[in-house]
């Protein structure tokens, strides 16, 4: 396989963002012992929605770093994505914890053994 350079890229910005992209899924996975009840953690909904926010950036930053006009384009069109998509997920999950009273995703857990979210989010 033939790895790609472009020439007039700024180069460790552009090879360091898939890096810190994989850096921050990984980050989310820590949330599957949390919920496993090895570890009790708070603010773990927050905590969810901090690493997946900021993956949106890793790939802005990326198509601005290429330096190349159509790869901005793609970053920006990325950004607006967020904008539009994201921060509605963002309110319907926070508008659960409204329900719960709680950002613990374990609370979130036990009040489904009662009641389903899916069938309370239908109107959201």
């Amino acid at each position: 396989m033939e790895q790609y350079f472009p020439l007039v890229s700024y180069y460790l910005i552009y090879c360091f963002s898939p890096i810190f992209g994989f850096f921050l899924s990984l980050l989310v996975w820590l949330l599957v012992l949390y919920l496993s009840g090895f570890i009790s953690f708070e603010l773990s909904l927050l905590f969810f929605l901090a690493p997946t926010r900021l993956g949106v950036y890793i790939v802005m930053i990326a198509g601005w770093s290429s330096n190349s006009g159509y790869s901005l384009l793609g970053g920006l069109r990325v950004l607006v994505q967020n904008i539009s998509y994201e921060i509605r997920l963002a309110f319907i999950l926070l508008s659960f914890v409204v329900l719960i009273c709680r950002y613990n995703l374990t609370y979130v857990y036990y009040f489904q053994v009662y009641l389903w979210l899916i069938f309370l989010s239908l109107p959201l």
